[in-house]
């Protein structure tokens, strides 16, 4: 298979909730994130080319400030995850301009390449900034 992305794909750390904007309904966990996309993991295959208004949910010490990342998900492909009850779902992510530097940073806190994250260095800048609000 080509990988056609055009940006590099992160892994997260955490399975953050996506949920359609205006029910709140949950449509499945973020698995990866990129500038420009998504893959997610569900219960149910996402339809191809039918984009929808979502909400990625942020984690704890981002929704002091903000519960919520919004943008047009539209998924690209769906096959089945290893788990036969699950789907994984690749999509396209598009967010408002002035929300570059918050996905920016979840990519950059909350992704991971190659198998290995130093969770030292994240505990020690996390504890540093912890730190300084007090």
């Amino acid at each position: 298979m080509i990988d056609k992305r055009s940006s590099a794909r992160r892994d997260t750390v955490l399975y953050l909730r996506i949920t359609h904007r205006t029910s709140r309904v949950e449509i499945g966990r973020l698995t990866d994130l990129s500038a420009t996309g998504v893959l997610l993991i569900t219960e149910q295959p996402l339809a191809a080319d039918e984009p929808m208004e979502v909400c990625i949910h942020l984690p704890p010490r981002l929704s002091s400030e903000r519960d919520t990342l919004c943008g047009i998900l539209t998924p690209k492909w769906s096959k089945p995850d290893r788990n036969p009850r699950l789907s994984l779902s690749g999509c396209l992510f598009e967010t408002a301009p002035e929300d570059k530097e918050l996905r920016g940073y979840l990519i950059e806190e909350y992704g991971f390449n190659s198998g290995t994250i130093d969770f030292r260095k994240r505990y020690e800048r996390s504890k540093a900034m912890r730190d300084e609000e007090i």
